[in-house]
């Protein structure tokens, strides 16, 4: 699985998205404002996370795909 965060700096919800990444012990790409805006002028909002060249994304996105998939547990 290819997991790539777009992320910028000082973000609450960033370093959320990573964190999240951290406890499911899976590994992903962080790149940055400036690689969004190239890659992604539309996309305005941070973090925005793709898996597999599939646009998931922002913070709670990603953690209801994840659980969808399995990979965490939505039970606290």
């Amino acid at each position: 699985m290819e997991i790539k965060i777009y992320t910028t700096e000082n973000c609450f919800y960033c370093k959320q998205a990573k964190e999240l990444m951290r406890r499911m012990n899976q590994e992903y790409e962080e790149l940055d404002r400036n690689a969004m805006q190239r890659d992604y002028p539309d996309l305005k909002t941070f973090p925005q996370v793709f898996v597999d060249g599939e646009h998931i994304g922002g913070l709670v996105d990603s953690a209801k795909y994840f659980v969808d998939k399995g990979m965490i547990s939505s039970k606290k």
